[in-house]
């Protein structure tokens, strides 16, 4: 998935990337908690770095935060938001790739 950096980011190896730059995202299945971002500013190959899913709403409009509530919610419904606000399975993906709050979680 496309997004589009809102605020800049500085990793902990100094790196700093600034708003504005599109950033690819993706989830892997192995470990939704877990989102790696490559930006093509300034290269050809991209840079890659890792974040918590659950933190990505930070820095893209594209994702919702969410909290204890949402979570006990979405445990108790058929149905909970993935991290781009689609109505999914418990265990589900959205059609974007990005996985439901509790996989996020760590949670299911």
């Amino acid at each position: 998935m496309k997004a589009i950096l809102k605020r800049s980011i500085t990793f902990k190896d100094g790196t700093t990337w600034k708003p504005g730059q599109t950033i690819i995202i993706t989830v892997s299945e192995k470990r939704p908690t877990m989102a790696q971002m490559i930006s093509h500013v300034n290269t050809d190959y991209g840079i890659y770095k890792n974040v918590r899913s659950s933190q990505l709403y930070k820095w893209f409009d594209e994702f919702i935060s969410f909290g204890m509530d949402d979570l006990e919610e979405a445990v108790c419904d058929c149905v909970c938001p993935s991290l781009t606000g689609d109505n999914v399975e418990p265990d589900g993906w959205d059609s974007n790739g990005m996985p439901s709050i509790l996989l996020a979680a760590g949670l299911c």
